[in-house]
């Protein structure tokens, strides 16, 4: 069960369609490992293009950007959550994540997944319109 919210119906059904039916329909052409979001994607051909100059020293997982490995650092291996709700005392590692809780606060609830207890909302939020 997965407890994500969203923000429209169409990303509904491509949740359904990539995390429920397990669609990956993007595929490296290089070592042929498939992903479910072009996003994804494109990060992992980095790792045939680019030079993973900066490693993790707790895990040793390497990226190419530094500011990938700082927010891997804050995410993974901190409990650092720079980013906090003004009217809940929820907190959380990544920006996206508290966009995506601000929104449970104005959003009308639309659509569910019928799969998992995931929640669709019809409005989307900017971070601003709660401080």
């Amino acid at each position: 069960m997965c407890d994500k919210t969203i923000s429209c119906k169409s990303h509904l059904q491509r949740h359904i369609r990539r995390v429920h039916d397990k669609e990956k329909p993007f595929t490296c052409f290089l070592c042929k490992k498939s992903f479910s979001e072009k996003g994804n994607l494109v990060k992992h051909q980095t790792i045939h293009t680019a030079a993973m100059k900066h490693q993790c020293h707790f895990c040793k997982y390497t990226f190419a950007a530094k500011n990938s490995l700082q927010e891997h650092l804050r995410c993974r291996h901190s409990n650092e959550t720079p980013y906090k709700c003004t009217i809940f005392q929820a907190a959380y590692s990544r920006l996206a994540s508290l966009k995506l809780h601000l929104i449970t606060h104005k959003g009308e609830m639309n659509f569910t997944c019928k799969y998992c207890s995931i929640r669709v909302v019809k409005v989307r939020v900017k971070l601003g319109e709660f401080s």
